[in-house]
């Protein structure tokens, strides 16, 4: 029993060798991948004995199962296909075979054992009928080939023999799965090298690096390969790369090799292997790695001989781990491709140097003795009919026909001669091949499907045989080709039967190539001579396209090149319009075409005629009958268009113009007349943009030159006058540099109702304008024209046309453009800049814009020159008040400035008599210049009058017709605007001061600003005649008059420190101004510029915050003061100031007054240093030696300031009269002792006196030496 078993166990041993040696022979045999794939499944199944075995494949490099590299045996296909596609997952039963090398599951339906069992492995085990498995990794050493699943439709137990088995199997059939994997690498190098090896057969080196690309990317089984192409001579990477695999958008010509290609070009290695781009520097901010969803890459410079030809892109979309063999073979592969593209460069360089000795020794051969196409033609025919005859036998008769479009073959030479018109009347001129009748279609149609030479014995027994001849028995019909291309058939016939032989075929497929060569090169020589004459006319319009930056000359010199050359009898170029609707025919070359150049001639984009098409789409039209083609749009003035061509000008892919072609014939252009075209159209383009930007160019620097003379202009002079005519000459220069001049500029000005002529250019047409139309009616809209529609509306007017427009008011018959824009001051139109031409489309945006800019101009010379009109009223009007005698006096003087300062008609002022509530007396003046008198006012004590008096600010109406609660007998005084401005008098509102216009208008801040300063000068002026009075009274006439003295000098003090501040903002401002002359400010200016408006702005916040009325009591404002500090603090900021600065710093010497405290305002006692600091600088100014003194000391309990100069001394007539406070001040000579009266006031208010004495000649207790000193001192109690 014993011996049975062993004997049994041998014999079982024995036959699982068998097998096993079975299954090692027939892996050896398989050929390629899947032969070895499909072997080990079945030899599982017959070693192991199982039902249906799979094997799933796994990437080591990729780290991933291939579900399409894997294979199955036993299953059904449906299972196996669901299966497949769901693949293994990470994690999953096979995953965990292929980290254990082997696993048992006898029962599958156990799942708690098994926890890592995925839908995947059930849907396959489930579907087949699968109960048991083992399932063992296929693994090479640490490399990972695979999981071999061995399936059983029965419950199984899997012994340990049996396990080791599977696991010796398993070896087995992994030694060959990785043999076959190489073998396929290999053989994937051998297709790599096979089909670079043919890429590099290639001439032409665009074929070849889509050869070598798309071997590439078949090889190696990438997602993407990118070739840039590297000219060493011309030291270029040449766009566009070669592509395959592109996921988004094609490859644009023009596309620009990236900054990484060029960097990896010049410094990187010859190899870079990235599995990882996002990580990689060097590739995560890459555009084209982010369109193209690049994860992995191999990058490969590209080099012969150590020479760099290109670089060679290789690219994954999912993370790809390389090998060092498949390096290797990318390497091998990249330098065959290097080998290739290298050839082609070579090719492509010598082709031009060898064309014509090509040439040459082609017109030396029998059958290419001629460059004439027909010729060619004949003597081929001739040829082959010799060649296949001989003596004792002829052939019947020799045809050539051309191949059409591939849809059938025209007959055109024939051999004998006669034997043409024969064919012609039997088959016609032309073959279709398509079924006949009889179901014929050719034996010439087999030899342009096949390619290949039909030789045919007996033409009765061929089903596609068209008979020509009776008497043809047999035919042999060759094609001749072109670059594999069939374009022509060579056809002999014969009489006899069996008539030709090989040796035929081969004499004619000898001249076959022959006749293709000879007919290339005269299709080439026709190309050639047609493309000759082509570039030579691309030639002459480049030049003339380059010969000039005169646009307009430009145009013309394009339009008549191209309609002499190519014999078009009318040549346009449409340009776009600024807001891209209309193209406008810009130049012409017939002469009705100019006709409609002049009239301004346009189509609307994308609706009118074939040019709005092509001003739409950017892509030529060629119509060869306009008739038959609905977007054609006649045109009566070119009546004789039968033809049409129209061609895009396009730069940097934007459209510009249109080129228009129309011809008198119906007939088409041709592919290389079209190329030429095309070429010229760009030509065009860029030339025609050229000249735009010159003009731009030299428009914006005309632009900003004459804006910056005009704001030299406006900061530089206070003339409103100049400034107006300077700046009407510059709106007339600014629209002269399209070509012709602007018949005249005029600026036009608000006054009431109307706009009168106040400047024009040139300037006789001022005269001619104000005689007619003499001003302009702002009330009548048939009437204001279109500068009275720029008024009304506020914004630039550009009209095109005048004559279509209806608003246009007719001074000049010529003028056929207009440009009006509004002059604004403080965001309220005031007046008009208008300028005329005689051409239609004169003006443009640019026009417009520096027109805007230049009203700008005259807005701030308006509002300056008012501001400098209206302060020199003031500083006049404060003058004659400080003088005036009595009130009617005061009363004049401040309606005279108010009517004056606002251009108003007349004015008034209501005292408020707040006792009786009523407003008695009242004064008016019914113009500048009239008398006031005295009236009895209609002022409501609860209307407009009143509201002015209890808010104590102003109150304007601009249109009192559109005011309800207005008194009405102002609207019976024709009064349409007004306003009320308070007059105050510490603190109080004691009368109101208006001012009406007959007309409705604006009153800006400014001029209200400057009506309360009037009014608070009248106030401070009726304060004193009003205290003058009542001293007069009380005190007699002496005390009254130096108490006005006292209230004078106070009021002009104060108004003193209010002009110092006012003084550095008006300095300031002209600072200010002066930069923004500057036609472009650097960041030097623009900080200037800053600082200043920031020093502005708190000067006018520290005058707003002051009285309007100066303080007139001794004690208002009074402080302890250390009066060192004072002096010390004071001569400080004074030596800020240039003025002072050129002087060296004065010596102070208060060592007596140190930590001395007096009782006094501050802001007076440095009015009073200021003023006397001012005498003694003057007094210097003649001066050889320039030295200042400031000395204090204590005597009795006063402090005593001493100013020492060096100046010729006061007179001394003069000395006496200083300080007698006398009203009439005496004549002084120069500006010796100017304010001391001033400050006599000041320092008296506090219980000091001030004196003035010149020093003796030998010098004063100052030391100075200057034999004629002034000193001056002054005691402070």
């Amino acid at each position: 029993m014993n011996q049975a078993a062993i004997a049994y166990e041998n014999a079982r041993k024995m036959h699982e060798l068998e097998h096993m040696r079975q299954a090692a022979e027939a892996l050896a045999h398989a050929d390629g991948l899947t032969a070895v794939l499909n072997q080990i499944v079945l030899s599982a199944c017959q070693v192991l004995q199982a039902d249906s075995a799979v094997i799933w494949s796994y990437d080591a490099s990729r780290l991933e199962f291939m579900p399409n590299d894997s294979i199955a045996w036993g299953i059904p296909e449906d299972v196996w296909r669901r299966s497949r596609k769901q693949g293994p997952r990470p994690g999953g039963t096979t995953d965990t075979v292929l980290q254990m090398g082997w696993l048992g599951m006898e029962d599958v339906d156990d799942l708690t054992a098994y926890p890592f069992m995925g839908d995947s492995t059930l849907l396959l085990l489930r579907g087949t009928g699968v109960r048991s498995f083992q399932a063992v990794a296929l693994r090479v050493g640490d490399e990972k080939l695979g999981a071999l699943y061995v399936n059983y439709n029965h419950p199984k137990t899997f012994t340990t023999q049996e396990q080791e088995i599977a696991q010796t199997f398993a070896n087995h059939a992994a030694l060959a799965l990785r043999n076959a994997r190489l073998l396929a690498q290999l053989e994937q190098a051998r297709v790599t090298t096979t089909l670079i090896a043919d890429a590099t057969t290639l001439a032409d080196l665009p074929e070849t690096l889509d050869a070598v690309a798309a071997g590439i990317y078949r090889a190696w089984h990438c997602d993407l390969v990118t070739i840039h192409v590297y000219d060493p001579v011309r030291d270029l990477l040449i766009p566009p790369p070669t592509v395959c695999g592109v996921l988004h958008e094609e490859v644009e010509p023009d596309m620009q090799p990236s900054r990484v290609v060029r960097n990896l070009l010049e410094r990187g290695p010859k190899l870079i292997v990235t599995e990882d781009t996002l990580a990689d520097p060097l590739f995560a901010t890459s555009r084209f790695r982010q369109q193209e969803e690049i994860v992995s890459c191999v990058v490969v410079r590209l080099q012969m001989s150590q020479q760099t030809v290109g670089m060679l892109f290789i690219n994954y979309r999912k993370p790809h781990h390389f090998t060092e063999d498949e390096l290797r073979h990318i390497e091998l592969s990249a330098n065959q491709a290097a080998v290739a593209i290298h050839n082609a460069q070579l090719f492509e360089r010598q082709q031009r140097r060898t064309a014509a000795l090509q040439a040459l020794y082609q017109a030396g051969q029998a059958v290419t003795g001629s460059l004439n196409q027909q010729q060619i033609l004949d003597d081929i025919a001739e040829q082959a009919w010799r060649l296949v005859s001989f003596t004792g036998r002829r052939v019947s008769y020799c045809s050539i026909w051309l191949v059409v479009d591939g849809s059938g073959a025209k007959v055109v030479s024939a051999f004998p001669r006669q034997e043409l018109h024969k064919t012609r009347q039997a088959l016609g001129p032309f073959v279709a091949w398509v079924t006949g009748p009889h179901g014929r279609t050719g034996i010439m149609h087999r030899a342009y499907k096949t390619g290949e030479s039909q030789l045919v014995p007996n033409v009765d027994d061929d089903p596609d045989y068209l008979r020509s001849h009776k008497e043809t028995r047999s035919e042999l019909v060759v094609p001749i080709k072109l670059e594999n291309d069939v374009v022509g058939i060579i056809n002999v016939e014969h009489a006899e039967y069996a008539a030709f032989d090989n040796e035929d075929i081969r004499a004619l497929e000898g001249l076959a190539a022959q006749a293709a060569i000879a007919m290339k090169n005269a299709q080439l020589y026709d190309t050639a001579v047609r493309q000759a004459r082509l570039l030579h006319l691309a030639s002459q319009v480049a030049s003339h396209a380059n010969s000039t930056l005169d646009e307009q000359k430009l145009l013309k010199k394009i339009v008549h090149v191209i309609a002499t050359e190519f014999g078009f009898y009318h040549v346009a170029i449409f340009l776009m319009d600024e807001k891209q609707e209309y193209v406008v025919m810009r130049a012409a070359s017939s002469e009705n075409g100019q006709r409609l150049v002049g009239d301004g001639f346009q189509l609307k984009v994308g609706e009118q005629g074939l040019v709005g098409q092509v001003a739409q789409n950017g892509r030529y039209q060629i119509v060869a009958d306009v008739s038959q083609n609905p977007h054609y749009l006649p045109n009566p003035l070119l009546r004789h268009t039968h033809s049409e061509a129209t061609f895009p000008l396009i730069v940097r892919h934007k459209i510009i113009g249109v080129l228009d072609l129309q011809h008198r014939a119906q007939t088409g252009l041709q592919d290389d007349q079209i190329a030429t075209l095309e070429m010229m159209t760009n030509q065009i383009a860029n030339a025609i943009h050229n000249a735009q930007l010159y003009t731009q160019s030299a428009q914006q620097a005309f632009a900003l030159q004459a804006l910056y003379e005009a704001g030299q202009a406006v900061v530089e002079s206070l003339d409103l006058k100049e400034i107006l005519n300077n700046l009407v000459e510059q709106a007339w220069k600014l629209t002269g540099i399209h070509g012709l001049q602007a018949q005249f500029s005029c600026l036009l000005l608000q006054v009431g109702g109307q706009l009168h002529f106040e400047a024009a250019y040139p300037g006789h047409m001022l005269a001619a304008l104000q005689d007619r139309p003499g001003s302009i009616d702002l009330y009548q809209p048939d009437r204001y024209g279109i500068t009275g529609r720029a008024f009304k509306k506020g914004e630039p007017q550009l009209v095109d046309n005048v004559h279509a427009d209806p608003n246009y008011l007719a001074y000049s018959n010529s003028t056929s453009s207009e440009l009006a824009v509004p002059i604004k001051v403080e965001g309220h139109v005031v007046g008009v800049i208008n300028v005329e031409h005689s051409q239609v489309r004169a003006f443009d945006e640019h026009d417009q814009n520096a027109l805007v800019a230049l009203a700008a101009q005259a807005g701030i010379a308006i509002q300056n020159a008012n501001a400098y009109r209206e302060a020199r009223i003031l500083q006049e009007v404060a003058a004659l008040l400080t003088g005036a005698a009595d009130m009617n006096e005061v009363m004049q003087l401040t309606l005279n400035a108010a009517l004056e300062m606002t251009g108003t008609s007349s004015g008034s002022i209501l005292y408020w008599d707040e006792t009786r509530e009523c407003f008695d007396p009242a004064y008016t003046l019914d113009g500048v210049g009239q008398s006031i008198r005295q009236y009895q006012t209609s002022a409501r004590p609860r209307g407009f009058t009143r509201k002015v008096i209890n808010i104590r600010r102003p109150v304007h109406i601009d249109d009192a017709l559109y005011v309800t609660n207005v008194n009405p007998v102002v609207i019976q005084k024709r009064r349409r605007s007004l306003i009320g401005v308070p007059v105050l008098s510490e603190g109080k509102a004691i009368a109101v001061l208006h001012v009406y216009s007959p007309e409705p208008r604006h009153f800006s801040p400014h001029q209200v600003t400057t009506l309360e300063t009037l009014a608070a000068q009248a106030g401070v002026a009726i304060a004193k005649m009003r205290s003058l009075e009542e001293l007069q009274e009380t005190k007699g006439k002496v005390g009254a008059y130096m108490a006005l003295a006292w209230m004078s000098m106070a009021s002009n003090a104060w108004r003193h420190s209010i002009t110092a501040d006012a003084v550095n903002i008006r300095n300031a401002a002209d600072m200010v101004r002066g930069s923004l002359g500057t036609a472009v400010p650097n960041e030097t200016h623009r900080n200037r510029i800053k600082n200043k408006l920031t020093m502005i702005h708190s000067l006018a916040e520290r005058v707003m915050e002051r009285p309007i009325t100066p303080p007139l009591s001794s004690e208002d404002g009074a402080n302890p003061i250390v009066i060192n500090d004072l002096i010390r603090e004071r001569t400080a900021q004074l030596w800020e100031d240039e003025k002072y600065a050129v002087l060296q710093f004065p010596t102070l010497l208060l060592a007596a007054t140190e930590n001395v405290m007096v009782w006094a305002s501050a802001e007076w006692l440095r009015l009073a240093l200021d003023l006397v600091v001012d005498n003694a600088i003057d007094a210097m100014k003649i001066s050889s030696v320039q030295r200042l003194t400031i000395e204090t000391s204590q005597n009795l309990g006063q402090v005593e300031i001493a100013i020492h100069d060096t100046g010729p001394g006061i007179p001394e007539a003069l000395l006496p009269e200083l300080f007698k406070g006398s009203l009439k001040k005496p004549r002084r000579e120069g500006h010796l002792g100017r304010g001391l009266l001033m400050v006599q006031a000041i320092v008296q208010t506090y219980g000091g006196d001030v004196y003035a004495r010149n020093a003796p000649e030998a010098g004063g207790d100052d030391g100075f030496v200057s034999a004629c000193a002034c000193d001056g001192k002054w005691v402070i109690g």
